[in-house]
């Protein structure tokens, strides 16, 4: 892990300390009213997006501050509008399990990259949780990968693309039942099996290409 990294990230697990100074009580301006908790979330969310470079430092130190002096929740959510994240006080990660991750080497964080690639060449991998790219590849000789969507955060709309390689390999992927799958694979002395299936047009949908030679992709609807 290279020196800036690890700088990113020690300043977001030891952030919520920096914050301990500021008032527990609660300030209500035009009836919005921000409590210690609250005001939390958003500078982890921030923190967030500096350690995953989506903020310069600059940026990042001037955000910081107009969030401790922030008197109304309006000026907090504008202070994150711009991040690719959803609202705060709609769903946010606690800062004590955060920490956690991060001090065993794990991240909450969601990833927001569009684009994946898993290589496993006599090896295996495993995907689950979190955000997925909105395009993965997938290539495995001799080796196998494992995706598993139930506890990912899949935005509404969007399609999610896997595009499988399985040599002497295999690709196993669950999906949620609320979710559309598009099954569009063949297999080569191999199976690749998977039901397309439609419902809501408003979910998000994940489409899975490829082909399986000598190897399996099994695509499989699950609670």
């Amino acid at each position: 892990m290279s020196p800036i990294v690890q700088r990113k990230l020690l300043l977001a697990i030891c952030l919520p300390h920096k914050m301990s100074h500021m008032d527990n009580g609660r300030e209500e301006r035009g009836g919005y009213e921000i409590t210690e908790s609250m005001r939390q979330r958003f500078v982890d969310r921030i923190a967030e997006a500096y350690a995953g470079d989506y903020l310069t430092e600059q940026e990042f130190e001037q955000r910081l501050d107009t969030a401790n002096k922030a008197l109304d929740l309006r000026q907090l959510r504008r202070l994150v509008a711009d991040l690719p994240e959803i609202d705060p006080t709609a769903a946010a990660v606690p800062a004590a399990r955060r920490r956690d991750s991060l001090a065993q080497g794990t991240s909450t964080r969601p990833s927001y990259e569009e684009s994946d690639t898993v290589i496993c060449v006599f090896s295996g991998s495993e995907r689950k949780g979190g955000t997925p790219a909105l395009h993965t590849r997938s290539v495995n000789v001799f080796g196998g990968s494992d995706f598993d969507f139930r506890d990912a955060e899949l935005q509404p709309g969007s399609v999610y693309t896997i595009d499988c390689v399985a040599v002497f390999g295999g690709v196993d992927i669950i999906v949620p039942k609320d979710v559309n799958v598009d099954v569009r694979g063949f297999g080569i002395f191999g199976g690749f099996d998977g039901t397309s299936f439609k419902g809501d047009p408003n979910a998000p949908t994940i489409r899975v290409n490829g082909f399986a030679l000598f190897g399996g992709v099994d695509v499989k609807r699950k609670e």
